[in-house]
C-alpha cells in the first residue's frame, strides 16, 4: 500500500457496498481518493471505520513507524536464517521509507502557516493536500505520545494539540455541559469521552488532568459507565450506554495517574501501597522514553 495511486487497472484493494451513509463505502468503484505514493501507506478507513477524505492516514502511519521500529528490536535478537534475514531486510526498507516520509510531513508542518500537523494528506507535503482536522479514535494526532511516536513536550506536538482542542478542529464540539473532540462517525455535538482520557493522557498539567475526570464523571450520566460519546449540551443524551474501548482505556489512565500523579486519585498514606499493586503501563513507558531519546521529535 505504500506504492499504490488508487488508479491502476487492477487495484490490489477496493471496498464497496449499498448504504445511506457516505463514510461506509468508497468511491471511484471502491478505490476511494487518489493518492501520490512518497513512503507513506496508504489506508481508506480511519480508526473510526469512516472513509478517509485523503488517503494518508498521518496517526495511522505513525503508529506503523513505531511498531516497524519494535519489530526490528525483537528481530536483533533471532537466530539467523533466510527466512529471518530476508525479514529483517524487509523490515528495514519499509520502516526507513515509511518514517521518513513522516518526516517529511513533521518538517512541513513546523514551517506551514497552521504549525499543526495534519490528519491526512494525499502525497509528498510539498507538492499535495493536507485536510486539518482530528478524530477522536485512537490512532489520533492527540493520541501521538501515547503512541509512542513524538514527545509530548514537542513543540510542534504541543501546536497540534492546541488546534485539535479548539474550533478551528471542525470536529471539537464545546457545549453548556462539557467539551471534547467527536468526528463524523456521530456527528456534530457529540465529544467522545476517549478524546478527554487522551488529553489526560499526554497532559502536562495537573489541572487539565482534574478538568478531563471531572468531565468523564460528569459524562457517565451517573450509569457508572463511560459512553461511546455524549452531547456536549446534555450528558444524558449518549451513544452506547457501554463502550468496552473508552472503559478498558479509562483503566489504563487510573494505572497511568497512580504512577506518575498518584496524588490527584490516591489519599496521600495510600500511594505507596497503591503503586505496589501496579506497573508502568506500556503507553506510559513510552512517553517517558521518549522523553529521555535523543532522538525525540522536537
Amino acid at each position: 500500500m505504500q506504492s499504490v495511486t488508487g488508479l491502476e487497472k487492477k487495484c490490489p484493494y477496493l471496498f464497496q457496498r449499498d448504504t445511506y451513509v457516505s463514510t461506509d463505502t468508497l468511491f471511484m468503484g471502491g478505490r476511494g481518493p487518489p493518492s501520490k505514493p512518497f513512503g507513506l501507506s496508504r489506508s481508506l478507513f480511519r480508526p473510526s471505520d469512516d472513509a478517509v477524505t485523503l488517503p494518508y492516514n498521518i496517526p495511522g502511519n505513525a503508529m506503523a513507524c513505531v511498531e516497524l521500529r519494535h519489530l526490528q528490536s525483537m528481530l536483533k535478537d533471532a537466530t539467523s536464517s533466510i527466512k529471518i534475514d530476508d525479514l529483517k531486510a524487509r523490515t528495514a526498507a519499509i520502516s526507513a521509507s515509511l518514517c521518513s516520509a513522516l518526516d517529511q510531513v513533521i518538517e512541513a508542518s513546523k514551517l506551514s502557516k497552521q504549525k499543526t500537523i495534519p490528519y491526512e494528506v494525499d502525497g509528498e507535503p510539498s507538492s499535495s493536500g493536507a485536510y486539518l482536522m482530528d478524530d477522536a479514535n485512537i490512532p489520533s494526532l492527540l493520541s501521538l505520545p501515547f503512541l509512542g511516536y513524538m514527545d509530548r513536550t514537542a513543540k510542534v506536538y504541543l501546536e497540534t494539540r492546541d488546534f485539535v482542542w479548539s474550533k478551528n478542529n471542525p470536529f471539537y464540539f464545546s457545549g453548556v455541559e462539557g467539551d471534547g473532540i467527536g468526528g463524523p462517525h456521530v456527528g456534530p455535538s457529540f465529544a467522545w469521552p476517549m478524546s478527554l482520557i487522551m488529553r489526560a493522557m499526554t497532559s502536562n498539567s495537573d489541572d487539565e488532568v482534574k478538568s478531563c475526570l471531572e468531565l468523564l464523571v460528569k459524562s457517565s450520566a451517573g450509569t457508572g459507565f463511560l459512553h461511546e460519546s455524549f452531547n456536549v449540551d446534555d450528558v444524558k443524551d449518549y451513544t452506547r450506554s457501554w463502550f468496552a474501548w473508552v472503559n478498558g482505556l479509562f483503566g489504563e489512565l487510573v494505572i497511568q495517574l497512580v504512577n506518575e500523579r498518584p496524588h490527584l486519585i490516591v489519599q496521600g498514606d495510600s500511594i505507596a501501597l497503591a503503586q505496589s499493586f501496579v506497573k508502568v503501563p506500556i503507553s506510559l513507558q513510552a512517553q517517558l522514553d521518549l522523553e529521555k531519546s535523543s532522538i525525540k521529535l522536537k
